[in-house]
């Protein structure tokens, strides 16, 4: 019982000082990708890659490591029509 409480405790303590999101930067993230840039992140109009190079450097301004040897691109395919 001891144990439980203690983890509630640790839980409670994390919950209350964790950062609060940052609704600027979501709104600002939200706003490139459904910009006219970003062609709806489509094939077309190369709106998926301006995407992808976006969130890339989104990722390297956060600190992330790159995986692989494509860096934070992995490939996908799909068949289209």
């Amino acid at each position: 019982m001891k144990k439980l409480a203690s983890i509630v405790s640790l839980l409670f303590l994390l919950v209350n000082y964790l950062p609060a999101q940052d609704s600027l930067y979501t709104r600002k993230v939200i706003s490139f990708l459904t910009s006219s840039k970003c062609n709806g992140r489509g094939y077309v109009g190369k709106g998926q890659q301006n995407a992808a190079s976006f969130l890339s450097g989104e990722f390297k301004k956060a600190g992330l490591l790159p995986l692989g040897s494509k860096g934070y691109f992995q490939p996908y395919t799909q068949r289209v029509n």
